[in-house]
């Protein structure tokens, strides 16, 4: 064979190639390159990658993540409030935290639009026990989320194929102490018994009341069960009517148990047609795989749509001294319980039809990221509007944008608040998140060679 025959067939052979690969990507999702930092950050500016690349290793150490809230309430002592706020805005909070008023909210969306990201609004508001104003704050939190409910909405530019979500930790309307004690009646109560405080939840909320609403439970906490469900379906209503997915956050073991219950009570009213609201499901928990099948039987049991959002999960480090048996003892043995439960989700959401059935693969794992759309690809679902994925604001861009450059629905779990509504939130995140902070060392390599070859370039 001749070298122009030669030198003619590979290019023949080199045009099917480039031919099939735009054919194939043209019909369902690209695959994401997490390799290319130039396509990944081209939206970032060289400023951008200098803060992130810095605070993201500067949160990576223990002793300024043990310390954070002391360290941020020294420096507001000693720089003064208004030079602090300054600081805090050009670093840290201006890193995590998308801004504290209502323009903010649909300036981040439009951003992240520009980007192909789409907006989850993460409130700082959250209660523990013992924490003061665990029953004073409850109304105040219910007129907080009602209000981003209606930003959110407006920073909803994906319309109803990519609705906006608006996350919700029932601490911060449910009094603490009554989710500790429902969770403790629904420990020891059969199947059985599950739905029917789970109807009577959801009757509770739709204004049906009876005498006694759960056996067992005191009278002051029937009390409060009454006025926590008129806030739970005060919200359930604003963000069915403004179009806006509801995302019910698990917190603690000792409370998750009646937050569950109260999903579902929403799901029995909201999902009829589709995953308005959508649980959560703690894959640090040895219990996860348990968790989403109790609950996808609840929602078949009520005929209603399904939704979770599987994470992680963030409390590690205090669940590992208040429930250790129930919590997986490594990262590792979290990552192989994520992917498990995460294998068995996505194949459920893409045999199901078309927005009947909702699943937000939130992870700042990499490689588990890889697995999931691969199996999109081999289930032939990569385009499949039951599937989405997730990461924090300011955090993971690695992930997020190869992601949204390959066409799949990607959210960022986004912030807002005041700055003194906030440094409590983030000192709390930077502890749960710690093996998340460590574990940004891939991110940063790609962005400090991003960094490197930019200045490179300009330099030549």
């Amino acid at each position: 064979m001749t070298l122009a025959k030669i030198i003619s067939k590979l290019f023949v052979l080199n045009y099917i190639k480039n031919t099939v690969a735009c054919l194939s990507t043209s019909v369902g999702n690209a695959v994401p390159n997490f390799d290319n930092p130039r396509q990944a950050f081209k939206s970032k500016s060289t400023a951008d990658l200098i803060r992130a690349c810095s605070i993201l290793a500067l949160c990576s150490q223990d002793i300024l993540v043990d310390n954070a809230l002391k360290l941020m309430r020294a420096g507001e002592a000693i720089l003064g409030l208004k030079i602090f706020k300054a600081v805090m805005q050009k670093t840290f909070y201006g890193q995590f935290v998308a801004g504290e008023t209502g323009p903010a909210v649909i300036r981040t969306a439009e951003n992240l639009r520009k980007q192909d990201l789409t907006l989850m609004v993460a409130p700082a508001l959250e209660s523990d026990v013992g924490e003061k104003s665990n029953y004073d704050l409850q109304d105040r939190n219910l007129n907080e989320y009602l209000k981003l409910a209606e930003l959110t909405a407006q920073g909803n530019f994906g319309g109803m194929e990519k609705p906006a979500c608006l996350q919700m930790k029932m601490t911060a309307v449910v009094p603490t102490e009554l989710l500790i004690n429902l969770s403790k009646i629904i420990l020891e109560i059969n199947e059985a018994q599950k739905l029917k405080i789970i109807e009577k939840f959801s009757n509770l909320m739709m204004g049906v009341k009876s005498d006694t609403i759960v056996p067992g439970l005191r009278d002051e906490l029937q009390v409060e069960l009454i006025k926590a469900s008129e806030r739970l379906m005060k919200i359930g209503l604003k963000t069915k009517e403004v179009g806006v997915r509801l995302l019910v956050d698990m917190e603690w073991t000792y409370v998750n148990p009646a937050c569950s219950a109260f999903a579902s009570a929403l799901m029995k009213i909201f999902n009829s047609e589709s995953p308005a609201v959508c649980s959560t499901i703690q894959c640090y928990l040895k219990g996860a795989m348990e968790t989403i099948i109790w609950e996808r039987k609840v929602a078949e049991y009520f005929q209603v749509c399904y939704g979770a959002k599987l994470v992680r999960g963030a409390y590690l480090e205090k669940e590992l001294q208040v429930a250790p048996d129930l919590v997986c003892q490594s990262y590792e043995d979290t990552c192989n319980n994520y992917e498990r439960v995460m294998t068995q989700a996505l194949e459920i959401a893409t045999k199901a039809a078309a927005e009947k059935h909702f699943i937000i693969v939130a992870t700042h794992n990499e490689e588990t990221v890889k697995i999931a759309t691969r199996l999109l690809q081999k289930l032939q679902a990569s385009d499949h509007v039951n599937v989405a994925f997730a990461q924090i604001y300011g955090m993971a861009e690695n992930i997020s944008l190869p992601l949204a450059q390959a066409n799949y629905l990607v959210y960022k779990s986004v912030a807002f608040g005041s700055l003194h509504q906030v440094i409590p939130y983030l000192a709390r995140r930077a502890a749960e998140n710690r093996a998340i902070m460590k574990g940004a060392r891939r991110e940063r390599e790609l962005m400090s060679n991003e960094i490197k070859r930019r200045i490179l370039e300009r330099s030549t």
